[in-house]
């Protein structure tokens, strides 16, 4: 199983990224919404925080290129082997229920 690397040039979205490599990934488990949605910006700015300048990893095998939008699908972790959905994901979800968690 091979990993590639990625580092997080542009939160374009709270569940997608642009890295260094130009191309848009969309993390795979983060909630996602447009950006006309209330809290879009307050999400966004949340995942900024978190992962803009990040290194990020994927393996290469679970990836896939998305038939409806644009990006790649990716299930990312950082370096260290740690999943960055399960925090990161449930932090994004309370933002947008306007519960955010603490």
């Amino acid at each position: 199983m091979g990993t590639s690397k990625i580092v997080v040039q542009e939160v374009v979205s709270p569940g997608t990224v642009r890295a260094h490599d130009g191309k848009t990934y969309v993390l795979r488990g983060i909630p996602d919404v447009e950006d006309d949605f209330v809290r879009f910006a307050v999400a966004r700015a949340l995942v900024e925080r978190a992962l803009l300048g990040k290194e990020l990893h994927f393996v290469e095998e679970t990836a896939k290129e998305l038939p409806d939008l644009p990006g790649i699908d990716i299930e990312a972790f950082y370096a260290e082997g740690v999943p960055i959905t399960p925090g990161l994901a449930a932090k994004v979800a309370g933002v947008l229920a306007n519960r955010p968690l603490r």
